[in-house]
């Protein structure tokens, strides 16, 4: 693109109604955001439940291997084949 001082009077005026267009257009976007209740706060929920998640299946894992391991070492206490 060529320089500022080397712009014809029309590209000018383009390139001002844009940068216009877009700025109104982000300028809204942000006020449509804040009007939101949960504003901000929802980009937290999906890592902490992510979080949850990943942390209770090794436990519940670990957990159900241990109970099968406890009844194993166990035995047959009613001796029924």
């Amino acid at each position: 693109m060529t320089g500022y001082a080397e712009l014809t009077k029309i590209e000018t005026q383009l390139l001002v109604a844009l940068s216009r267009d877009f700025l109104t257009e982000c300028l809204y976007r942000e006020l449509d955001k804040k009007k939101q209740p949960n504003y901000g706060r929802n980009k937290m929920i999906e890592p902490l439940l992510l979080g949850i998640v990943l942390g209770l299946i090794p436990v519940t894992l670990a957990g159900l291997f241990y109970a099968a391991y406890v009844q194993y070492k166990r035995g047959n206490q009613l001796e029924i084949e």
